[in-house]
């Protein structure tokens, strides 16, 4: 229906697969998916050069995805807050060193070809203080991040789901 309401026999048009899926339990669901995403993560950060910004946007994105769920399970998954609190202190460290990485990409790209000496004294006074920030962030990120390890959610989901 064009009116934005569910219309029911569109199950019938999906694959068997995701027909099946239509009929699994909310909860079980939540555990497998919650348990898949931390695993993710766990792997990501576990074989993670720390001072390659690519790879460490690739764990930032990994954490956003699994809080994003965490939080939106938290009706059907209790237990979830102290797992969230801990996610979301990775998350700011690891946006504040995304956020020096594109910065320090931008000067470069915004001082080629600038011959001013004021301009490129201001771009290294800012990549100075953004580059202390960042080191004293990655020092920062070590301790969160095994804050983060020390949280076994996963067990409980699957103690839980094999229960239920």
């Amino acid at each position: 229906a064009g009116d934005g309401q569910f219309d029911p026999s569109a199950a019938a048009e999906l694959p068997e697969k995701q027909r099946k899926d239509l009929d699994t339990n909310i909860d079980k669901f939540a555990r497998k998916l919650l348990s898949r995403l931390d695993s993710k993560v766990r792997e990501t950060g576990a074989s993670l050069d720390r001072n390659d910004a690519e790879q460490m946007h690739e764990l930032r994105i990994e954490c956003k995805k699994l809080r994003y769920a965490a939080e939106f399970f938290t009706a059907i998954i209790p237990g979830l807050d102290a797992y969230i609190k801990h996610l979301k202190q990775l998350q700011n460290v690891l946006g504040t060193l995304n956020d020096v990485s594109v910065m320090c990409r931008l000067l470069k790209e915004l001082l080629a070809g600038q011959s001013d000496p004021d301009v490129f004294g201001y771009a290294c006074t800012m990549v100075a203080w953004r580059t202390r920030e960042a080191c004293t962030l990655l020092a920062s990120f070590e301790k969160r991040w095994r804050a983060f390890v020390k949280q076994r959610p996963s067990k409980k989901w699957q103690r839980q789901e094999s229960v239920g």
